[in-house]
């Protein structure tokens, strides 16, 4: 019996408590089983699918970290939902009133969202509700009020479940989000074992994948930091103790990026300067399983057990130390700083040498009228494109009395968004997953056509929607269409009549949301490319000199690296985006390209310079190497600008000297490799016509 329920244990940690995703699901699923239970016993089980959509509504909007917001979010969500669900009830026999009623509530909603960002989600569920209300049909025995009771007890239902959640375990999102920075951390570091060794060919592609997972690892601490302010914010005295641990470790995980994106020589140049293929690989063979210890000290934080170095990896880093001691490394060149930096990782995270607990303050979301509704604000013209999809979708619904026309609605709300990248995938995506749905759909329903067999599915359709919605929609959509149509068969057995009309509801408003991203204010990226730029070397030129600036404050050092490090995701969200905008749109994508590169290889060769920056002392050749830098990139940004050149001023002798050595050390090593990417950079830029 020991062993069953050790089994047992072990398969809640590996598929469940080391999973939040999964996690999540099964809290949604399991309270929409009670309310289907609930129900049933009490003899309305029809009332009981009701209540389950507003499980699922709440699931949507609801976010919450801490016992009290999710107490007041209990009641806002409630409330909402019960007014957008009734006025819905009552209007929908007045085609002309609830056509204005729908397009109003869905900008207002929409737009919501730009005043403060925990409004978009509260504006998202209260538009899905209306389209859920106009979707489901009214029970005859009940009135209009019916609907949105069952749908706020659906609300109360799953809205208890979080605040048993949070009240027995305050700081579980927080640790779900830590636990992934270093997962992701882990994910870049053996991405990067890649170029150890590699040819000038798959150093390409590599920098390209690691630009993207860059992208996602840099996003996690920068939401780990938005939630550590929402905690700070809600937070009871007992719990700042524990609070400051998530501090230090949000801190330690930005240090351990800085050193993960690090670059100290180009890697071809590292290569040929030892002949030893043996002593490159090991750089590869050590970055690899630090990279897997890192993965390993993101399971401890899940699981709130004591990280214990691998033996792999102290067995990788001896053997690798006794390489370069041989090969006369150990001095101050790039073999020697790019062995010390991921040794130091390793023991980052072994050891308790890092406590620093810095946490931005978070500035207060002050945004004007004016400034919401302009032209000028994404989610102003999110609002309108999504107004005018629901404009036209319920026309057509109207016109052509489509009895289940709300789906079009409903997929226009979920393809349609900000941006055409995200648009488009999602368009694709969910017409494969619903025709793949109906498939899979069909099939089961005659497979299993009993009452208890169709519930069962039902279930375990909707734990699998919510398991993929953020990492697979193709998937999500397949799970979420046989939901629907067991839905139908539980409540009058029309589950595979209602199929048809839901692949052309379906095609109808993924059409509609794409035409509305091409056609009404398109976003192109070529057009977000210039002020990136500009934006990405200011960026660049504070963080070079918050290094050298050894008086600075650690606070305002890691305001200045976190701030060149989303200017760099920025620029590299653009040169992504353009490449799957449509061909006579993608201006300017092998400069974005190059500039991507470029830029990256600039931040990796200055956050070398900072990882070593308190070991080391500057002289002043290091700031005549500092002064052509920044001149450097100033006239790239009149070459960006169209400007003309700037007068340049002679080369300081001091620097002439410097750049005769041959085999540069300490400071000159990473400050030769800034200043010729500088250089590179320059050129690229009088090549480029904007």
């Amino acid at each position: 019996m020991k062993k069953y329920i050790s089994q047992l244990q072990q398969f809640w940690i590996d598929h469940f408590l080391t999973r939040p995703g999964n996690l999540k699901a099964l809290r949604i699923t399991m309270s929409a089983v009670f309310g289907l239970f609930l129900f049933y016993l009490l003899g309305y089980p029809k009332w009981g699918l009701l209540v389950g959509l507003g499980i699922v509504a709440a699931a949507l909007t609801e976010n919450e970290i801490h016992v009290r917001p999710a107490i007041k979010s209990t009641l806002v969500i409630s409330f909402l939902f019960f007014i957008f669900s009734s006025l819905t009830n009552i209007l929908m026999p007045h085609p002309w009133a609830f056509g204005i009623f729908i397009v109003v509530a869905t900008f207002l909603l929409t737009v919501v969202g730009s005043y403060k960002s925990s409004y978009a989600s509260l504006g998202f569920g209260s538009v899905l509700i209306i389209i859920y209300t106009m979707i489901i049909e009214t029970p005859v025995d009940g009135g209009w009020y019916l609907t949105p009771l069952l749908f706020c007890v659906g609300v109360i239902i799953y809205m208890m479940s979080t605040i048993v959640l949070v009240y027995t375990n305050p700081f579980q999102a927080l640790k779900n989000e830590v636990s992934l920075g270093y997962n992701m951390l882990g994910k870049y570091m053996q991405t990067k074992a890649k170029f150890f060794p590699s040819t000038a060919e798959e150093q390409e592609e590599i920098r390209n994948e690691l630009a993207l997972i860059n992208i996602e690892l840099f996003s996690q601490t920068e939401k780990i930091k938005r939630l550590l302010q929402q905690y700070n914010t809600v937070i009871t005295p007992n719990e700042e103790k524990p609070l400051r641990k998530y501090i230090i470790e949000w801190n330690r995980l930005q240090n351990l990026h800085e050193r993960a994106v690090s670059s100290h020589e180009p890697y071809d140049l590292i290569s040929k300067k030892s002949k030893n293929t043996m002593l490159i690989k090991g750089f590869g063979k050590l970055l690899y399983e630090t990279g897997g210890a890192a993965q390993q000290y993101a399971a401890s934080v899940l699981q709130n057990t004591a990280y214990q170095t691998p033996t792999d990896l102290t067995w990788t880093r001896n053997a690798l130390e006794n390489l370069v001691k041989q090969e006369g490394y150990l001095e101050e060149g790039s073999i020697s700083y790019l062995f010390k930096n991921i040794s130091s990782i390793g023991e980052n995270l072994s050891g308790n040498l890092f406590d620093k607990q810095y946490l931005l303050k978070s500035s207060p979301e002050k945004v004007s009228m004016k400034e919401i509704f302009s032209v000028k604000n994404a989610r102003f013209r999110h609002a309108v494109r999504l107004s005018i999809c629901f404009l036209a979708g319920y026309a057509i619904m109207v016109m052509f009395d489509l009895t289940l026309g709300a789906w079009i609605l409903l997929t226009s709300l979920i393809v349609c968004q900000q941006t055409y990248n995200a648009t488009r995938q999602r368009f694709f995506r969910r017409i494969i997953g619903t025709l793949l749905g109906v498939l899979i759909g069909i099939i089961l329903a005659i497979l299993v056509p009993t009452p208890l067999g169709q519930l069962v599915i039902l279930i375990i359709s909707m734990y699998l929607f919510f398991k993929y919605l953020s990492s697979n929609y193709i998937l999500a959509a397949i799970f979420i269409t046989v939901y629907v149509l067991e839905v139908y068969n539980l409540q009058n057995g029309s589950g595979i009549a209602v199929m048809i009309p839901r692949i052309i509801d379906t095609l109808i408003g993924s059409i509609l949301a794409y035409l509305s991203i091409r056609i009404i204010w398109p976003e192109w990226q070529y057009k977000h490319l210039k002020p990136l730029l500009i934006k990405a070397i200011d960026r660049n030129k504070n963080y070079l000199e918050a290094v050298m600036n050894m008086a600075l404050p650690d606070e305002v050092y890691l305001h200045h690296q976190r701030s060149v490090h989303r200017a760099d995701n920025a620029l590299t969200e653009v040169w992504k985006s353009m490449r799957i905008e449509p061909k006579s749109k993608r201006k300017l994508l092998t400069s974005a390209r190059n500039f991507t590169y470029l830029n990256h290889s600039l931040l990796s060769y200055i956050s070398a310079f900072g990882v070593h920056r308190q070991n080391l002392d500057f002289k002043d050749v290091d700031f005549a190497y500092l002064r052509e830098i920044i001149f450097t990139l100033d006239e790239v940004k009149q070459y960006i600008l169209g400007n003309e050149e700037l007068d340049c001023p002679p080369l300081e002798d001091m620097l002439i000297d410097a750049q005769k050595a041959e085999d540069s050390k300490g400071n000159e090593l990473f400050l030769k490799n800034i200043l010729n990417v500088s250089n590179e950079m320059k050129d690229a830029a009088l090549e480029i016509k904007f």
